[in-house]
């Protein structure tokens, strides 16, 4: 019986072995994809865990929650804060600097609503938090590859038109570049 890479069945390509496809997996980083625009590197987070990044795409919150990165857009969705000022709280939620609105940074939604003496008010926090979580209005979440500890927006995304702009108005992308 032969051993090594005449053993392995021909469906897996070359230079690819079963226990780094599950490391792979398990770290959620795609290291087959090209990276694209250089976003930030962990260091560069300082102890909020989140910091701003001006892209071709926008400006973005970008960050590590439990321990993954994360590329959101920049924009409370309560009264237009830049979230890439807040912090990212022990739970993985990111927080708004201004009224303490939270976003889970994996789904785009809004989990807990405005605080605070007039915000914090319940039925307007609870509405503000329906609102934001509509389809059209929730957060825009971009791809990430992290590569020796720095947060790269995915290639296909950083060459594309841009996409949120400004108090989350959203643009709908240009023509391609095919002649008609």
């Amino acid at each position: 019986m032969t051993t090594g890479a005449a053993s392995r069945p021909s469906r897996i390509p070359r230079g690819t072995t079963s226990s780094s496809t599950r490391r792979r997996r398990a770290s959620r980083k795609d290291e087959g994809v090209p990276l694209g625009q250089r976003l930030a590197a962990r260091s560069e987070l300082g102890p909020d865990g989140v910091t701003t990044v001006k892209t071709k795409r926008g400006t973005l919150a970008v960050g590590v929650s439990n321990g993954e990165p994360f590329a959101v857009s920049n924009v409370c969705r309560h009264q237009a804060a830049a979230l890439g000022v807040g912090r990212v709280l022990s739970d993985g939620s990111l927080q708004c600097p201004w009224h303490c609105a939270r976003f889970d940074v994996e789904t785009g939604e809004m989990v807990s609503g405005p605080k605070g003496r007039i915000y914090g008010f319940r039925p307007y926090s609870k509405a503000v938090e329906v609102f934001a979580n509509l389809p059209p209005v929730k957060l825009k979440r971009y791809p990430v590859v992290e590569k020796d500890g720095v947060i790269y927006l995915r290639y296909d995304v950083a060459a594309g038109p841009p996409g949120e702009v400004g108090g989350g108005r959203r643009f709908p992308p240009p023509e391609s570049g095919k002649a008609n």
